[in-house]
């Protein structure tokens, strides 16, 4: 499984969902002062960029010595190549390919950037293997590929002509919809509702946007209530499989010692022997009171002596051996892992590596609260789209060859109040006085109160008037005015972090009400 801790999720903001990765500030619930309206039969839309590990080519720089015509020896292999001033030059006349071993894995979704530079002549194909145009011109290129041949080499392949040299090469794994699962979480009993199925989490095959697109009622099976989403993600966006902590000691990531512990240590590991000390430990503040953690290490280099892992105040097992330990506790008191070492009979010798810390249950991502009923009263259903992208949103989805216009769609609790007719009048007037009507125009507008919402409600509503498809309840409209809400107010107590709004918009198509006299 790969390791996405080269990026995490991105959750795009101005949206219809807001999510964000954990921890969270404050669950919905009894205490929260607002939860997005949401009903029975609504569809929920969201986006976000997909995690990405970090560069999997090794000295994807071409550094000086990291070449041999051999392969297995050094990063590049490949006769007919030599790798100076962080490029590899092509020697006139060679056909052989440039290459690396064991980059790609079958079937595993990639993006790979390369520049081609100092080229008259020739040709070179990155990625052989796929079915690509051959480059005949200096640039840098980007690939989006799944990579499907069984052999995982990363290869030039070089005409013989070809007198140029490739640099700056990166290839990183992307997650795709299918690392990628989606749950709806009951805030008032702490368990998992329901999974949203996998059909309705797409991924393009040019990007690395996912698209989650799902009906409460047709899709899963939610009861009314208090509502979060969650994103979980194979492979974490901090992790394996969303570790917070991946300690392998090379060097000391922030621990406190006490006593005969070392960090690192002559043999990169937590190193303890004892010398007399009354306390004998490491620790380092990254835990939450209140959140079980599953942790597991070695215990290594084991003569005499144990350790036993704390969380916060809760101790876990002592160990007093060699092996590999998994552990899964309640942090309690304080947010410190603490490993407590002990001589025995006077003697102790031991280290302990490869420490690994992921919450139990851990996500990658969570929404704010959603209410969910059969019906609110004074909400109307917000739906939004581009005709192909606006910030980092990608609206065409491509799914199986198809190109889908991706809608947000977002249920505000508002209200129409009232209209206005704005209009314009040339009015014009004959030798004898007699006054005319040469011209009028006369728009209607309504006026629409936007009840009291968080920032990100307001966000949305903002972004919405910019796209170029915008629907309220089934019509379309726009606003010429900027969209301003109120300033939170600390005088208002409960609703101090909340905004309001009233707005004067105007359906998009309406009779021509133009009177002209020609």
């Amino acid at each position: 499984m790969a390791q996405f801790i080269g990026k995490a999720t991105e959750y795009l903001k101005f949206g219809s969902v807001n999510l964000f990765a954990p921890p969270k500030a404050e669950d919905c619930g009894t205490n929260q002062l607002f939860c997005q309206p949401t009903e029975q039969g609504d569809n929920i839309t969201f986006q976000f960029l997909a995690a990405e590990t970090v560069n999997l080519v090794a000295d994807g720089g071409f550094p000086d010595g990291s070449h041999n015509s051999i392969c297995g020896i050094e990063s590049w292999c490949g006769q007919g190549w030599s790798i100076l001033n962080n490029k590899a030059t092509h020697l006139i006349g060679n056909t052989q390919r440039l290459k690396q071993l064991s980059v790609f894995t079958t079937g595993n979704y990639y993006r790979v950037t390369v520049t081609i530079t100092d080229m008259t002549a020739g040709f070179i194909l990155p990625l052989h293997g796929l079915n690509l145009t051959n480059i005949i011109e200096n640039g840098t290129y980007t690939y989006h590929i799944i990579w499907t041949p069984v052999n995982g080499d990363f290869r030039f392949s070089v005409g013989s002509a070809f007198d140029g040299a490739v640099s700056n090469l990166s290839v990183v794994q992307i997650a795709t919809a299918a690392d990628y699962t989606v749950e709806i979480f009951n805030v008032e009993t702490g368990l998992t509702i329901d999974t949203v199925p996998p059909a309705a989490i797409t991924g393009s095959t040019e990007n690395n946007v996912i698209t989650v697109d799902f009906n409460w009622t047709n899709d899963v099976t939610v009861t009314n209530g208090c509502r979060e989403i969650r994103v979980f993600l194979q492979g974490g966006s901090v992790g394996d499989p969303g570790n917070i902590l991946e300690d392998t000691f090379e060097t000391n990531q922030g621990w406190g010692t006490f006593g005969g512990v070392t960090i690192p240590s002559a043999v990169q590991s937590m190193a303890f022997v004892f010398t007399g000390d009354f306390i004998n430990a490491a620790f380092i503040s990254l835990l939450e009171v209140g959140v079980e953690y599953t942790v597991t290490y070695d215990v290594v280099g084991y003569v005499s002596g144990e350790v036993t892992l704390k969380v916060g105040n809760t101790l876990g097992t002592t160990r007093n051996g060699n092996g590999t330990f998994t552990e899964t506790l309640i942090c309690t008191v304080n947010g410190q892992l603490v490993f407590l070492f002990a001589d025995v009979a006077g003697v102790g010798n031991l280290g302990v590596d490869n420490v690994i810390v992921s919450k139990l249950g851990n996500f990658d991502g969570q929404s704010e609260c959603f209410d969910l009923q059969d019906a609110h009263d004074c909400t109307f259903l917000w739906v939004w789209s581009n005709e192909n992208r606006w910030r980092s949103y990608d609206y065409s989805v491509i799914t199986g060859g198809a190109i889908l216009t991706f809608q947000h769609k977002l249920r505000v609790t508002c209200n129409f109040r009232g209209a206005k007719y704005p209009s314009k009048r040339n009015i014009g007037e004959d030798s004898a006085g007699r006054k005319s009507m040469d011209y009028s125009d006369m728009r209607k507008t309504k006026l629409l109160d936007i009840y009291f919402a968080p920032e990100y409600i307001h966000d949305a509503i903002a972004a919405f008037f910019m796209q170029d498809n915008r629907t309220i309840n089934g019509k379309s409209y726009i606003m010429d005015d900027e969209y301003e809400p109120s300033a939170p107010n600390d005088s208002r107590v409960l609703f101090k972090d909340l905004m309001n709004a009233t707005i004067e918009i105007e359906e998009t198509s309406q009779p021509n009400q133009i009177n002209r006299n020609e």
